[in-house]
């Protein structure tokens, strides 16, 4: 590296002190990729000096994007103690729309079924045992291990799953209490340290056992899908329940909110005959409501979120909606706890 490539580099470095942007704000505001930025900076990669100069002329003329910064990765499950809510379709969608936003955004599918897992990344089964479960069934640190696969979208990637996540309770089983607290302590160690990602989401299935608990000790904040029919809302009590439990163990753990999904347009989930089972989740509900629409199954058709399938269709407006209802939720519970938001 010559003194002319390192007097470059250093404008740039001068650049971001001035303006005081890190890494993460550089990364943001100029759309240059994080981990790029920081192998080109540190020394790592080599650019040619036209290109160093147009890097800088990028950072330059960009200007501090105005997404929330958090101290460390927000954890955050999509969980309920009942199948069959449209819970996977949530948390990708969900997923999709922060990272279209600019949020680096890694999914975690913690889910047998793996619903998630075809969604983001459907070449999953070619993986060989490059999944959730080997990682956890090792304590592999997921990053080092080579379990973090980016997706065909930008600022998203996904951890997979396959059917031995079914084994995993099991396994967990046989192992001392101090030995489970472990797994997640080492699968999610580079995540927490290197501090890329802005937000990891969960998509957990209904189980409420050990394993659900261990995802449950590593989250922030939990969202509740819900149907309207009486059989899904009646959960609802016994979701709570295993959270209180999980916050024993995890005093900040939260349920950022309770969300109707797969709504009828044509009826106000307040009004069916599940209503008396809401009381005391009135103040948990999201304004947004998810409505049922044939876009959802066409998009899982076509194996592609939402916003890519048909992002100007009422489906994904509602998906967008409750996404920037997600972030109002998570800034005021942050300011209120007075730590992990970063100005």
């Amino acid at each position: 590296m010559d003194k002319e490539y390192t007097a470059k580099l250093n404008k740039i470095c001068n650049l971001m002190t001035k303006r005081k942007w890190d890494y993460k704000d550089t990364s943001r505001a100029s759309g240059v990729n994080l981990r790029t930025l920081e192998s080109i900076l540190n020394g790592d990669r080599i650019l040619e000096p036209k290109q160093l100069d147009q890097m800088y002329e990028i950072i330059r003329d960009s200007k501090k994007s105005n997404l929330l910064k958090f101290e460390k990765p927000i954890v955050m499950t999509f969980y309920a103690y009942k199948g069959g809510i449209g819970k996977s379709s949530l948390a990708y969608n969900l997923a999709y729309s922060l990272a279209q936003m600019g949020y680096k955004i890694l999914v975690i599918d913690a889910d047998g079924q793996a619903d998630t897992s075809s969604m983001l990344y459907s070449k999953f089964l070619s993986l060989g045992n490059k999944n959730l479960f080997e990682a956890m069934y090792h304590s592999h640190d997921l990053v080092k291990g080579g379990y973090v696969f980016s997706t065909d979208y930008d600022n998203l990637d996904v951890v997979v799953a396959n059917m031995k996540m079914e084994l995993m309770e099991a396994t967990v089983a046989l192992k001392t209490e101090p030995q489970r607290k472990q797994i997640l302590e080492l699968c999610f160690k580079t995540i927490i340290e290197e501090n890329y990602y802005d937000m990891v989401i969960i998509d957990r299935d209904k189980n409420a056992g050990l394993v659900s608990g261990l995802f449950l000790e590593k989250t922030d904040f939990i969202i509740m899908p819900v149907l309207s029919q009486m059989l899904s809302v009646k959960s609802a009590p016994n979701t709570r329940s295993f959270i209180e439990a999980c916050k024993e163990r995890n005093s900040k753990l939260q349920i950022l909110g309770m969300v109707w999904n797969l709504v009828d347009k044509r009826k106000n989930p307040r009004n069916t005959s599940a209503k008396d089972f809401y009381d005391g989740f009135d103040n948990l509900l999201f304004n947004t409501i998810i409505p049922v629409s044939a876009d959802f199954e066409s998009s899982q058709d076509y194996m592609m979120p939402l916003g890519v399938y048909k992002s100007n269709g009422e489906a994904n407006k509602k998906i967008q909606e409750f996404t920037i209802e997600v972030l109002e939720r998570i800034e005021k519970s942050l300011k209120e706890r007075g730590d992990g938001l970063l100005v």
